[in-house]
């Protein structure tokens, strides 16, 4: 695994960038609270496909082929994704639902291995 982070504005790390290195897959991700206004976009690339989801102009889940030119929408529920999430937090908060997406200790785990390691000299762990 290599992370950094940088200090913003709240004076504690603002934006923190990580890799984790799998036997079978490279995990690149980044967290910011340093930018104005929401986004959010992911990218998973696989053997015959990618897919990309992003909010900006267009909010839609996009599959490109390796062996078709364009992309294409991937039709998703009509639901609102954030809401929903919203809901599921506050019924497991409320003891309605038991969490089993996002348990609180595999959280805290991940955001103290992230933080720890971009805390460590300001370099990338793993560029030493």
């Amino acid at each position: 695994m290599a992370a950094s982070g940088l200090v913003g504005r709240t004076g504690d790390i603002d934006d923190v960038a990580a890799i984790w290195q799998y036997d079978d897959c490279q995990v690149a991700i980044r967290g910011s609270w340093i930018y104005v206004g929401f986004t959010m976009s992911f990218e998973a690339a696989f053997e015959q496909a990618v897919l990309e989801y992003g909010m900006h102009p267009d909010p839609a889940l996009r599959v490109r082929r390796v062996d078709v030119s364009g992309s294409e929408k991937v039709a998703l529920p009509a639901k609102n994704a954030y809401f929903e999430e919203l809901r599921y937090f506050f019924a497991c908060c409320r003891g309605q639902q038991t969490n089993t997406v996002c348990p609180a200790e595999s959280t805290r785990a991940s955001v103290a291995m992230v933080m720890l390691e971009s805390r460590r000299s300001g370099k990338a762990s793993g560029s030493d």
